[in-house]
């Protein structure tokens, strides 16, 4: 959703459902902690990880911020699709 992505691109430490979607921008370790919705444990397991270590944790928070500002910003992904709506759906 576009929230995880203004999350990340505010440094926030994310931790998410490892999903099919969700790997499409989130990479475990790499810039996020995923876990398994459907167990409790897994979740549990990661919440308390991302608050009790969140200091040792901030490259990916880094890595996570980077990655948004370099190849999901509202520049390269929102406003050539809007522009090239408008333009094929009115007569400029």
């Amino acid at each position: 959703s576009w929230s995880a992505l203004e999350a990340m691109s505010c440094g926030c430490l994310m931790v998410a459902s490892n999903v099919a979607p969700v790997r499409e921008f989130m990479r475990h370790e790499e810039n996020a902690l995923l876990v398994n919705a459907k167990d409790l444990g897994s979740v549990v397991e990661g919440v308390e990880r991302a608050l009790e270590q969140g200091e040792q944790l901030q490259s990916l928070r880094h890595r996570a911020r980077n990655q948004i500002v370099a190849h999901q910003d509202a520049k390269t992904i929102a406003y050539p699709r809007k522009r090239d709506f408008f333009e094929a759906h009115l007569d400029f």
